[in-house]
């Protein structure tokens, strides 16, 4: 795995941490404000758009509109990935492609219908699982909380079998990043009772902080 310097790898941990609680938070917005439907859970969508198959609903357009954005977001993002490299200015050029998207929707989130607001917040979360997977030179995924779940525990049956207190670190990692998605979706679920422009507001304001520890490091 690569390796970064410090600062580098503190404004990754950070630029990973905090989108982990925005994927928490932003679910939480989707399914109070925007038809009951996750931004970053296939798996759930999936079984959603299933359910409502089978009752015979064939109004799918928030469900397509969700797999659709979901798809280009990861698409994009890739291209991205695959053309530059690791570097604090790329890190910062991601984070203001990610934020951007945010900053821009909680202008004009009125303006959207569900099923645009529903492709808008799924391509912007697609980004932040493609372009965010790092805390501490560990590889995580910070919206999609099965796979986390399923590294803590394999982690925790290799430690108990190879005593090997490397793989502490992995573990305080998983959980680092599953309690960071339920924190965001507590704080989103409080906040929701004041409306979807003030959970919106906040969720921009958190955008910023990154550039604060930039400055903080060019200052120092």
């Amino acid at each position: 795995m690569e390796s970064f310097d410090s600062s580098t790898n503190r404004i990754l941990t950070i630029m990973t941490s905090l989108p982990t609680m925005l994927l928490g938070y932003l679910n939480v917005y989707s399914l109070v404000f925007n038809d009951s439907n996750l931004i970053s859970v296939q798996t759930g969508n999936l079984i959603n758009m299933a359910i409502k198959l089978s009752k015979g609903n064939i109004d799918l357009s928030n469900e397509f509109s969700l797999v659709i954005g979901f798809a280009l977001g990861c698409f994009f993002s890739t291209i991205i990935l695959l053309k530059t490299e690791m570097s604090f200015k790329t890190l910062i050029i991601r984070w203001t492609l990610f934020s951007s998207i945010i900053w821009v929707y909680s202008i004009f989130d009125n303006y959207f219908s569900d099923t645009i607001s529903i492709f808008i917040l799924s391509f912007m979360s697609a980004m932040a699982l493609n372009f965010f997977r790092l805390i501490n030179n560990n590889v995580s995924n910070n919206g999609i909380m099965a796979g986390n779940l399923r590294n803590l525990y394999a982690s925790l049956g290799k430690l108990m079998i190879l005593k090997n207190l490397d793989i502490l670190n992995d573990i305080l990692c998983y959980l680092l990043v599953v309690i960071l998605f339920i924190i965001g979706a507590y704080f989103g679920s409080i906040v929701s009772c004041f409306g979807n422009g003030t959970m919106l507001l906040i969720a921009s304001g958190i955008c910023v902080i990154p550039y604060l520890f930039c400055f903080i490091d060019w200052l120092i």
